[in-house]
């Protein structure tokens, strides 16, 4: 095979070049990249105990989900709202989820796409399983566990979660100097909730009314389709083509953020109007080795800079 190789390079020599990326060096700005660790909020950090809490009670009923719990965990890390949003996808019909499996073994889908093999417990002696009435009361109780430790807490303030004041700050100082950001997760609920806070600061600044979000997290318009747009599994590529076109055009100085799921967006995709990268995620994540994100380079005139939000 090597042979053959060898044969087939020494006949396209002539018509196919291959060149690594050092041969691009001097053309490309220089690239920054940053790693920012965020410690957890008071009520973050509150919440950790109930978790444990809450595994130990599954254990007692003989239900052990080791990848679940992580996936509570990491919720919790992003931003306590997570697990309002969690439970509001869950009771919609269109929303699948596929953290979850009770089959043996089986294989399942965490949020983030990746692969899972579920397996039970080698113990085959003494296990329980509750019949459909009691599984999904046990299944409903698994969803709203965290409510007793939240009571009278506003879930959708912004400051719960540092993680999230952060990125709105940076956010915010890249309007003002008029860059481009593209953001990077690999959690689709991770982007929803991104949006509902873009959303929550759209309508503070149209109503004129809650000045202190203003003058936290800017004045301007966040409008999806025109202020930023998004990427993930349900957006055709038509609708990638337009998006990433109207990003791209150096005059639409209004299109500041392109929000990007790492498996639809990871590779494949040309978003030069962008100078600035941010990667949102939590920690105990490892990047899918298809996401090609390590690899990111931006096209700008100016220098470019990576920032990967951890914590």
């Amino acid at each position: 095979m090597k042979k053959r190789a060898h044969v087939l390079h020494e006949m396209l020599a002539g018509c196919v070049q291959r060149k690594d990326y050092s041969a691009l060096i001097k053309f490309l700005p220089p690239k920054y990249e940053y790693i920012l660790g965020v410690k957890l909020g008071e009520l973050q950090v509150k919440t950790v105990p109930a978790i444990s809490r809450h595994v130990k009670r599954r254990q007692i009923r003989c239900e052990r989900k080791l990848f679940q719990d992580f996936q509570i965990l990491g919720r919790v890390w992003t931003h306590p709202m997570m697990l309002e949003l969690y439970r509001q996808r869950k009771s919609e019909n269109s929303f699948i989820d596929d953290e979850t499996s009770e089959a043996t073994p089986s294989t399942s889908h965490n949020e983030d796409g990746s692969d899972i093999l579920v397996r039970d417990s080698d113990d085959s002696q003494g296990s329980w399983r509750p019949s459909k009435k009691n599984f999904h009361s046990h299944q409903r109780r698994g969803v709203t566990w965290w409510k007793e430790e939240v009571k009278d807490i506003k879930m959708n303030d912004i400051s719960l979660g540092y993680k999230f004041v952060l990125l709105l700050e940076i956010l915010k100082k890249c309007e003002e100097i008029g860059d481009k950001v593209l953001l990077f997760s690999q959690s689709i609920l991770t982007l929803d909730l991104i949006e509902d806070f873009l959303e929550m600061i759209d309508k503070a600044v149209n109503s004129d009314k809650d000045e202190i979000m203003k003058t936290l997290y800017g004045s301007s318009k966040w409008r999806k389709g025109t202020n930023y747009f998004r990427i993930d599994g349900t957006v055709d590529a038509k609708q990638r083509a337009r998006a990433t076109a109207y990003f791209n055009r150096p005059q639409n100085h209004g299109a500041k953020l392109f929000l990007i799921s790492t498996r639809a967006g990871g590779m494949g995709i040309n978003l030069v109007g962008a100078n600035r990268v941010i990667i949102l995620m939590r920690r105990g994540t490892v990047l899918r080795r298809s996401s090609n994100l390590p690899g990111i380079q931006i096209w700008a005139e100016e220098a470019s800079l990576c920032i990967q939000i951890t914590g």
